[in-house]
């Protein structure tokens, strides 16, 4: 009978590294720090398990121009006194009661600034997903070069800041690649077409699609404005 070969040994594969990283990382943490290196070993083998062993959050898909932004960005990130205060800002995202000739949905976008609250100002971000302030990464856009909308205001004379990008969380780890605004813009009582320039901007990473903002002292107490139609294109 022929002797039989051994199998020849396999070689580790990622599992069985990450195993032994974690073994030793378990080993090296209850080692007393005799030596004076002792302390920056800990920290060399804790960064290589952290880099190897910690989820990393997955790179969602890009979005391809032209889009709606309500279709996948959400106007759930408030800003100042809608931070603070529950009743201070609010949106209905299917108000009958603005048409806009040209809208076959027959609804639109109401926002009312109801009342100040001690920031001095208000604002919402559209986000993706939504209630991120770079928690996680947003969308890489492809083939948009600019940020299309209609706004109206309740009376004609509301005074309102359009942007586009801008979120830069302090301690979070991801943000929007681009920041780009229209400034103030005084609205009149008829929808008007409005037009944010994205062709300087980097929309690899777009955390917050669009943004209103408003100062507690740009208008009379309450503001009402109109939105419809928010588009990549």
């Amino acid at each position: 009978m022929d002797d039989e070969k051994p199998a020849p040994a396999e070689k580790p594969g990622l599992i069985s590294t990450l195993g032994s990283l974690a073994k030793l990382w378990q080993l090296v943490t209850v080692l007393p720090l005799w030596a004076k290196g002792g302390a920056a070993l800990v920290g060399v083998v804790a960064a290589v398990v952290a880099f190897f062993v910690a989820p990393k959050p997955p790179s969602p898909l890009p979005l391809k121009a032209p889009f709606t932004v309500s279709d996948i960005y959400k106007p759930g990130n408030f800003m100042g006194d809608g931070e603070t205060c529950q009743d201070c800002v609010e949106i209905n995202a299917a108000f009958s009661g603005k048409s806009r000739p040209g809208n076959s949905k027959g609804y639109c976008i109401r926002i009312s600034y109801l009342k100040p609250a001690g920031k001095g100002f208000a604002g919402v971000y559209w986000a993706e997903p939504a209630h991120n302030w770079g928690e996680v990464p947003g969308r890489k856009v492809l083939g948009a070069s600019r940020v299309s909308f209609w706004a109206a205001g309740e009376n004609g004379g509301e005074v309102v800041e359009f942007m586009a990008g801008g979120i830069r969380s302090p301690g979070k780890p991801f943000f929007d690649s681009f920041s780009a605004t229209l400034g103030q813009k005084r609205l009149e009582k008829e929808w008007r077409r409005f037009e944010i320039d994205l062709k300087e901007c980097s929309l690899s990473d777009v955390i917050g699609a669009f943004a209103w903002s408003a100062a507690a002292n740009w208008n009379p107490s309450p503001l009402v404005f109109y939105l419809d139609d928010i588009r990549y294109e």
